[in-house]
């Protein structure tokens, strides 16, 4: 998680963050991680520890926003247009 994707400003006297998509996407990797180590490493089970972390972290940010420190903002993470050349498929 990049500084520059996190921001800070103040509402009220608490600090408020904003969260962008990449950002949100990053604690959903690290938690989904985090569970698989948690749960033995188990093969095939990516898809249900990703599930699980999106849920944990969505209620985080949910629960953070109800009390008004949280603002998630989607469109402040699109990423750049890529210039030049684009990649070729490989043979």
């Amino acid at each position: 998680m990049s500084a520059a994707s996190v921001q800070h400003e103040k509402r009220s006297s608490e600090a408020v963050t904003i969260l962008d998509e990449a950002t949100v996407r990053d604690r959903i990797a690290l938690k989904a991680y985090e569970l698989w180590e948690s749960r033995g490493k188990r093969h095939g089970s990516d898809v249900e520890n990703w599930m699980e972390a999106e849920r944990l972290i969505v209620d985080e940010i949910v629960s953070a926003d109800r009390k008004g420190r949280t603002t998630v903002d989607f469109r402040a993470s699109r990423p750049p247009k890529a210039r030049g050349k684009r990649p070729t498929a490989m043979a």
